[in-house]
Protein backbone atom coordinates (compact mmCIF):
# COMPACT_ATOMS: atom_id res chain seq x y z
CA UNK A 1 0.00 0.00 0.00
CA UNK A 2 2.81 2.40 0.84
CA UNK A 3 4.32 1.89 -2.61
CA UNK A 4 1.17 3.17 -4.30
CA UNK A 5 0.57 5.89 -1.73
CA UNK A 6 4.08 7.18 -2.35
CA UNK A 7 3.28 7.37 -6.06
CA UNK A 8 0.35 9.63 -5.20
CA UNK A 9 -2.82 7.59 -5.62
CA UNK A 10 -6.01 8.78 -3.92
CA UNK A 11 -7.11 5.44 -2.49
CA UNK A 12 -7.94 1.79 -2.99
CA UNK A 13 -10.93 -0.20 -4.22
CA UNK A 14 -10.56 -3.55 -2.51
CA UNK A 15 -12.16 -6.36 -4.50
CA UNK A 16 -13.89 -9.39 -2.93
CA UNK A 17 -12.47 -8.57 0.51
CA UNK A 18 -14.89 -10.96 2.22
CA UNK A 19 -12.68 -13.91 1.14
CA UNK A 20 -9.43 -12.56 2.59
CA UNK A 21 -9.34 -15.16 5.39
CA UNK A 22 -10.44 -18.78 5.76
CA UNK A 23 -10.89 -20.90 8.85
CA UNK A 24 -7.43 -22.07 9.90
CA UNK A 25 -8.66 -25.66 10.35
CA UNK A 26 -10.09 -25.73 6.79
CA UNK A 27 -13.47 -26.97 8.02
CA UNK A 28 -16.04 -28.31 5.58
CA UNK A 29 -18.85 -25.84 5.03
CA UNK A 30 -22.51 -26.87 5.40
CA UNK A 31 -25.02 -27.11 2.55
CA UNK A 32 -26.89 -23.91 1.90
CA UNK A 33 -30.13 -25.58 0.90
CA UNK A 34 -30.16 -23.73 -2.43
CA UNK A 35 -31.37 -25.75 -5.42
CA UNK A 36 -28.14 -25.48 -7.42
CA UNK A 37 -25.49 -27.85 -8.75
CA UNK A 38 -22.79 -29.09 -6.34
CA UNK A 39 -20.10 -27.11 -8.17
CA UNK A 40 -22.10 -23.86 -7.88
CA UNK A 41 -20.77 -21.30 -5.39
CA UNK A 42 -24.20 -21.06 -3.74
CA UNK A 43 -24.31 -24.82 -3.02
CA UNK A 44 -22.55 -24.19 0.32
CA UNK A 45 -23.09 -21.74 3.17
CA UNK A 46 -19.68 -20.07 3.33
CA UNK A 47 -19.41 -19.64 7.07
CA UNK A 48 -15.73 -20.67 7.15
CA UNK A 49 -14.42 -18.78 4.11
CA UNK A 50 -16.22 -15.43 4.08
CA UNK A 51 -16.59 -12.45 6.40
CA UNK A 52 -14.47 -13.89 9.19
CA UNK A 53 -13.49 -11.67 12.16
CA UNK A 54 -9.91 -11.55 10.90
CA UNK A 55 -11.13 -10.00 7.65
CA UNK A 56 -12.83 -7.09 9.39
CA UNK A 57 -9.72 -6.60 11.53
CA UNK A 58 -7.59 -6.46 8.38
CA UNK A 59 -9.73 -3.68 6.90
CA UNK A 60 -9.51 -1.74 10.17
CA UNK A 61 -5.73 -2.14 10.08
CA UNK A 62 -5.58 -0.83 6.51
CA UNK A 63 -7.71 2.19 7.41
CA UNK A 64 -5.39 3.08 10.29
CA UNK A 65 -2.43 2.70 7.96
CA UNK A 66 -3.75 5.09 5.29
CA UNK A 67 -4.93 7.61 7.91
CA UNK A 68 -1.52 7.52 9.63
CA UNK A 69 0.16 7.94 6.25
CA UNK A 70 -1.74 11.19 5.64
CA UNK A 71 -0.88 12.47 9.12
CA UNK A 72 2.81 11.76 8.54
CA UNK A 73 3.02 12.89 4.91
CA UNK A 74 0.28 15.47 4.54
CA UNK A 75 -2.17 15.79 1.67
CA UNK A 76 -5.79 14.79 1.29
CA UNK A 77 -7.39 11.76 2.92
CA UNK A 78 -6.90 8.46 1.11
CA UNK A 79 -10.12 6.57 0.51
CA UNK A 80 -10.78 2.88 1.07
CA UNK A 81 -13.72 1.26 -0.76
CA UNK A 82 -14.56 -2.39 -0.13
CA UNK A 83 -16.57 -4.74 -2.35
CA UNK A 84 -18.72 -7.20 -0.43
CA UNK A 85 -21.76 -9.24 -1.44
CA UNK A 86 -23.15 -10.23 1.93
CA UNK A 87 -26.10 -9.82 4.26
CA UNK A 88 -26.65 -6.38 5.73
CA UNK A 89 -25.39 -7.38 9.19
CA UNK A 90 -22.17 -8.65 7.58
CA UNK A 91 -21.78 -5.65 5.26
CA UNK A 92 -22.12 -2.73 7.67
CA UNK A 93 -19.17 -3.73 9.95
CA UNK A 94 -16.74 -3.11 7.07
CA UNK A 95 -17.33 0.59 7.80
CA UNK A 96 -15.95 0.16 11.32
CA UNK A 97 -17.27 -0.13 14.86
CA UNK A 98 -20.78 1.30 15.41
CA UNK A 99 -19.49 4.09 17.66
CA UNK A 100 -16.63 5.03 15.34
CA UNK A 101 -13.99 4.03 17.89
CA UNK A 102 -12.40 1.87 15.20
CA UNK A 103 -12.73 2.86 11.54
CA UNK A 104 -12.81 0.62 8.49
CA UNK A 105 -13.55 1.42 4.87
CA UNK A 106 -14.80 4.92 4.11
CA UNK A 107 -17.60 3.00 2.49
CA UNK A 108 -18.38 -0.55 1.48
CA UNK A 109 -20.49 -0.81 -1.64
CA UNK A 110 -24.23 -0.97 -0.99
CA UNK A 111 -25.35 -3.65 -3.45
CA UNK A 112 -28.89 -4.03 -2.17
CA UNK A 113 -30.36 -2.24 -5.20
CA UNK A 114 -28.65 -4.96 -7.25
CA UNK A 115 -28.76 -8.10 -5.13
CA UNK A 116 -32.17 -9.76 -5.53
CA UNK A 117 -33.81 -6.53 -6.71
CA UNK A 118 -35.14 -6.44 -10.30
CA UNK A 119 -38.26 -5.77 -12.30
CA UNK A 120 -39.25 -9.44 -12.42
CA UNK A 121 -39.50 -10.11 -8.68
CA UNK A 122 -39.61 -6.70 -6.96
CA UNK A 123 -41.93 -3.72 -6.59
CA UNK A 124 -42.05 -0.24 -5.05
CA UNK A 125 -42.60 -1.64 -1.56
CA UNK A 126 -39.35 -3.58 -1.88
CA UNK A 127 -37.60 -0.40 -2.99
CA UNK A 128 -38.87 1.52 0.04
CA UNK A 129 -37.78 -1.30 2.33
CA UNK A 130 -34.27 -1.51 0.87
CA UNK A 131 -33.66 2.21 1.31
CA UNK A 132 -35.11 2.42 4.81
CA UNK A 133 -33.40 -0.77 5.96
CA UNK A 134 -29.98 0.51 4.86
CA UNK A 135 -30.44 3.95 6.41
CA UNK A 136 -31.64 2.40 9.66
CA UNK A 137 -28.75 -0.08 9.85
CA UNK A 138 -25.92 2.34 9.06
CA UNK A 139 -24.70 4.33 12.11
CA UNK A 140 -25.12 8.09 11.64
CA UNK A 141 -21.37 8.71 11.78
CA UNK A 142 -20.89 6.87 8.47
CA UNK A 143 -21.74 7.92 4.92
CA UNK A 144 -24.32 6.01 2.89
CA UNK A 145 -23.73 4.97 -0.71
CA UNK A 146 -26.00 3.73 -3.47
CA UNK A 147 -25.00 1.49 -6.38
CA UNK A 148 -27.13 0.73 -9.47
CA UNK A 149 -24.71 -1.32 -11.51
CA UNK A 150 -21.19 -2.66 -11.92
CA UNK A 151 -19.06 -4.99 -13.99
CA UNK A 152 -20.60 -8.08 -12.38
CA UNK A 153 -24.29 -7.41 -13.06
CA UNK A 154 -26.50 -6.68 -16.03
CA UNK A 155 -27.06 -3.02 -16.77
CA UNK A 156 -29.98 -0.96 -15.50
CA UNK A 157 -32.16 -1.31 -18.60
CA UNK A 158 -31.94 -5.12 -18.41
CA UNK A 159 -32.60 -5.46 -14.70
CA UNK A 160 -34.82 -2.46 -13.98
CA UNK A 161 -36.41 -1.57 -17.31
CA UNK A 162 -35.46 0.37 -20.43
CA UNK A 163 -37.78 3.22 -19.48
CA UNK A 164 -36.42 3.55 -15.95
CA UNK A 165 -32.85 4.70 -16.60
CA UNK A 166 -33.61 8.29 -15.59
CA UNK A 167 -35.77 7.34 -12.65
CA UNK A 168 -33.14 5.20 -10.96
CA UNK A 169 -30.38 7.72 -11.68
CA UNK A 170 -32.58 10.32 -10.00
CA UNK A 171 -33.15 8.06 -7.02
CA UNK A 172 -29.53 7.19 -6.23
CA UNK A 173 -28.32 10.74 -6.91
CA UNK A 174 -30.85 12.36 -4.59
CA UNK A 175 -30.58 9.85 -1.75
CA UNK A 176 -28.17 10.96 1.02
CA UNK A 177 -24.52 10.03 0.63
CA UNK A 178 -22.41 8.77 -2.25
CA UNK A 179 -23.90 7.98 -5.67
CA UNK A 180 -21.78 5.38 -7.46
CA UNK A 181 -21.90 5.46 -11.28
CA UNK A 182 -20.82 2.51 -13.41
CA UNK A 183 -19.37 3.69 -16.70
CA UNK A 184 -22.11 4.34 -19.25
CA UNK A 185 -24.94 4.76 -16.75
CA UNK A 186 -24.59 8.52 -17.13
CA UNK A 187 -25.91 8.32 -20.69
CA UNK A 188 -28.02 5.17 -20.48
CA UNK A 189 -25.76 2.58 -22.09
CA UNK A 190 -27.40 -0.84 -22.39
CA UNK A 191 -25.99 -4.35 -22.22
CA UNK A 192 -24.00 -5.25 -25.31
CA UNK A 193 -24.42 -8.24 -27.61
CA UNK A 194 -21.89 -11.02 -26.94
CA UNK A 195 -22.08 -14.54 -28.32
CA UNK A 196 -20.82 -17.60 -26.47
CA UNK A 197 -17.92 -17.79 -28.95
CA UNK A 198 -16.95 -14.17 -28.15
CA UNK A 199 -17.06 -14.60 -24.37
CA UNK A 200 -14.15 -13.62 -22.13
CA UNK A 201 -15.69 -14.20 -18.69
CA UNK A 202 -14.04 -17.32 -17.17
CA UNK A 203 -17.15 -18.02 -15.07
CA UNK A 204 -19.31 -18.53 -18.18
CA UNK A 205 -17.98 -21.76 -19.66
CA UNK A 206 -21.28 -23.55 -20.19
CA UNK A 207 -23.28 -22.48 -23.26
CA UNK A 208 -26.49 -23.52 -21.51
CA UNK A 209 -25.99 -21.02 -18.65
CA UNK A 210 -24.03 -18.38 -20.58
CA UNK A 211 -26.90 -15.90 -20.82
CA UNK A 212 -27.67 -16.27 -17.11
CA UNK A 213 -24.21 -16.21 -15.52
CA UNK A 214 -22.08 -14.44 -18.13
CA UNK A 215 -20.79 -10.99 -17.20
CA UNK A 216 -19.51 -9.88 -20.59
CA UNK A 217 -22.74 -8.16 -21.62
CA UNK A 218 -22.28 -5.29 -19.14
CA UNK A 219 -18.55 -5.04 -19.94
CA UNK A 220 -18.68 -4.15 -23.64
CA UNK A 221 -16.77 -0.98 -24.66
CA UNK A 222 -18.04 2.46 -23.74
CA UNK A 223 -20.05 4.02 -26.55
CA UNK A 224 -18.46 7.45 -27.00
CA UNK A 225 -19.82 8.35 -30.44
CA UNK A 226 -20.99 6.86 -33.75
CA UNK A 227 -17.54 6.53 -35.36
CA UNK A 228 -15.74 3.21 -35.80
CA UNK A 229 -15.92 1.02 -32.68
CA UNK A 230 -18.04 3.72 -31.00
CA UNK A 231 -14.92 5.88 -30.60
CA UNK A 232 -13.46 3.33 -28.17
CA UNK A 233 -10.41 2.91 -30.44
CA UNK A 234 -9.39 3.49 -34.04
CA UNK A 235 -10.52 0.13 -35.37
CA UNK A 236 -8.51 -2.58 -33.61
CA UNK A 237 -10.51 -5.58 -32.41
CA UNK A 238 -11.45 -4.85 -28.78
CA UNK A 239 -11.44 -7.42 -25.98
CA UNK A 240 -15.24 -7.61 -26.24
CA UNK A 241 -17.36 -6.58 -29.23
CA UNK A 242 -18.84 -3.09 -29.44
CA UNK A 243 -22.62 -3.11 -29.14
CA UNK A 244 -24.50 -2.45 -32.37
CA UNK A 245 -26.63 0.01 -30.42
CA UNK A 246 -23.80 2.54 -30.50
CA UNK A 247 -24.97 4.07 -33.79
CA UNK A 248 -27.82 5.78 -31.91
CA UNK A 249 -27.05 5.30 -28.22
CA UNK A 250 -23.78 7.10 -27.53
CA UNK A 251 -22.48 9.97 -25.46
CA UNK A 252 -21.87 12.35 -28.38
CA UNK A 253 -25.56 12.26 -29.32
CA UNK A 254 -26.47 13.61 -25.87
CA UNK A 255 -23.94 16.43 -25.48
CA UNK A 256 -26.17 19.22 -26.78
CA UNK A 257 -27.45 21.28 -23.87
CA UNK A 258 -31.11 22.19 -23.79
CA UNK A 259 -32.26 18.78 -25.01
CA UNK A 260 -33.75 16.24 -22.62
CA UNK A 261 -31.35 13.28 -22.59
CA UNK A 262 -29.95 10.83 -20.08
CA UNK A 263 -26.64 12.65 -19.99
CA UNK A 264 -28.10 16.15 -19.62
CA UNK A 265 -30.32 14.82 -16.83
CA UNK A 266 -27.27 13.25 -15.17
CA UNK A 267 -25.37 16.56 -15.25
CA UNK A 268 -28.39 18.39 -13.83
CA UNK A 269 -28.67 15.82 -11.04
CA UNK A 270 -25.04 16.35 -10.05
CA UNK A 271 -25.82 20.07 -9.69
CA UNK A 272 -29.02 19.26 -7.81
CA UNK A 273 -26.99 17.35 -5.23
CA UNK A 274 -25.35 20.63 -4.23
CA UNK A 275 -28.62 22.19 -3.10
CA UNK A 276 -29.33 22.34 0.62
CA UNK A 277 -32.12 19.73 0.81
CA UNK A 278 -29.93 17.17 -0.97
CA UNK A 279 -26.80 17.99 1.04
CA UNK A 280 -28.18 18.56 4.51
CA UNK A 281 -31.87 17.66 4.45
CA UNK A 282 -33.95 14.93 6.03
CA UNK A 283 -34.89 11.88 3.99
CA UNK A 284 -38.32 10.29 3.60
CA UNK A 285 -39.36 7.62 1.12
CA UNK A 286 -42.77 6.07 0.57
CA UNK A 287 -44.18 3.42 -1.72
CA UNK A 288 -47.58 4.90 -2.56
CA UNK A 289 -48.55 1.72 -4.40
CA UNK A 290 -46.81 -1.40 -5.63
CA UNK A 291 -45.64 0.60 -8.66
CA UNK A 292 -44.97 4.15 -7.45
CA UNK A 293 -42.39 5.53 -5.04
CA UNK A 294 -41.83 9.06 -3.73
CA UNK A 295 -38.58 10.35 -2.24
CA UNK A 296 -38.54 13.64 -0.31
CA UNK A 297 -35.44 15.55 0.85
CA UNK A 298 -36.27 18.52 3.07
CA UNK A 299 -34.28 21.38 4.57
CA UNK A 300 -36.46 23.91 6.38
CA UNK A 301 -39.14 25.00 3.94
CA UNK A 302 -37.17 23.76 0.91
CA UNK A 303 -38.04 20.35 -0.53
CA UNK A 304 -36.78 18.25 -3.42
CA UNK A 305 -39.25 15.52 -4.36
CA UNK A 306 -38.82 12.58 -6.72
CA UNK A 307 -42.04 10.94 -7.93
CA UNK A 308 -41.33 7.74 -9.88
CA UNK A 309 -43.69 5.18 -11.43
CA UNK A 310 -41.82 1.97 -12.21
CA UNK A 311 -44.17 0.52 -14.82
CA UNK A 312 -43.41 -3.05 -13.70
CA UNK A 313 -45.62 -6.16 -13.76
CA UNK A 314 -47.84 -4.93 -16.61
CA UNK A 315 -48.72 -1.72 -14.79
CA UNK A 316 -49.45 0.12 -18.01
CA UNK A 317 -51.99 2.68 -16.77
CA UNK A 318 -51.41 6.18 -15.42
CA UNK A 319 -51.57 6.75 -11.68
CA UNK A 320 -52.58 9.81 -9.70
CA UNK A 321 -50.51 10.31 -6.56
CA UNK A 322 -50.38 12.73 -3.65
CA UNK A 323 -46.96 13.63 -2.25
CA UNK A 324 -46.96 12.92 1.52
CA UNK A 325 -45.56 15.29 4.12
CA UNK A 326 -46.13 18.47 2.10
CA UNK A 327 -48.64 21.12 3.21
CA UNK A 328 -48.53 23.32 0.11
CA UNK A 329 -50.30 22.47 -3.13
CA UNK A 330 -47.88 23.37 -5.90
CA UNK A 331 -44.32 22.70 -7.02
CA UNK A 332 -42.15 23.34 -10.05
CA UNK A 333 -40.74 20.57 -12.26
CA UNK A 334 -36.93 20.65 -12.10
CA UNK A 335 -36.18 17.48 -14.12
CA UNK A 336 -38.14 14.94 -16.16
CA UNK A 337 -37.30 11.56 -17.61
CA UNK A 338 -36.68 11.25 -21.33
CA UNK A 339 -40.11 11.05 -22.98
CA UNK A 340 -42.13 12.63 -20.16
CA UNK A 341 -45.13 14.79 -21.04
CA UNK A 342 -44.01 17.30 -18.41
CA UNK A 343 -41.54 20.10 -19.13
CA UNK A 344 -38.91 21.64 -16.88
CA UNK A 345 -40.48 24.72 -15.32
CA UNK A 346 -44.04 23.35 -15.34
CA UNK A 347 -46.13 24.12 -12.27
CA UNK A 348 -47.70 20.94 -10.89
CA UNK A 349 -50.21 20.13 -8.16
CA UNK A 350 -48.34 17.86 -5.78
CA UNK A 351 -51.55 16.53 -4.22
CA UNK A 352 -52.91 15.49 -7.63
CA UNK A 353 -49.90 14.41 -9.67
CA UNK A 354 -50.55 12.18 -12.69
CA UNK A 355 -47.74 9.79 -13.64
CA UNK A 356 -47.45 7.53 -16.67
CA UNK A 357 -45.61 4.17 -16.46
CA UNK A 358 -41.82 4.74 -16.24
CA UNK A 359 -42.31 8.47 -15.62
CA UNK A 360 -40.02 10.17 -13.12
CA UNK A 361 -40.14 13.79 -12.03
CA UNK A 362 -37.91 15.85 -9.76
CA UNK A 363 -39.98 18.64 -8.26
CA UNK A 364 -38.88 21.73 -6.30
CA UNK A 365 -41.27 22.80 -3.55
CA UNK A 366 -41.00 25.73 -1.15
CA UNK A 367 -43.51 25.99 1.69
Amino acid sequence: MKFYLDIGIDGFRIDAILYAYEDENLKDEPRSGEDVAPDDHDYLDHIYTANLPETYALVYEWRKFVDDYVVENGGNSKVLMTEVYADLNQTIPYYGKPDGSVLGAHFTFNFFLIKGFNMNVSDAYDLEYIVKNWLHALPDIYTSNWVLGNHDNRRVSTRLGEGNKDGFNMLVTLLPGIAVTYNGEEFGQDDGEVTFEQRQDPSALDPESFEKVGRDFERTPLQWDNTINAGFNQGAKPWLPVSEKYHKLNLANQLEEGNVSYYQNYKALIKKRQERPARFGSTDIWALSSDTVVLKRSFGNEHIVLAFKLGWHNNDKEETVSVPGISCKHGVVALTNVGSKYKVGDSVTVQNLVLQPHESLVIDIIC
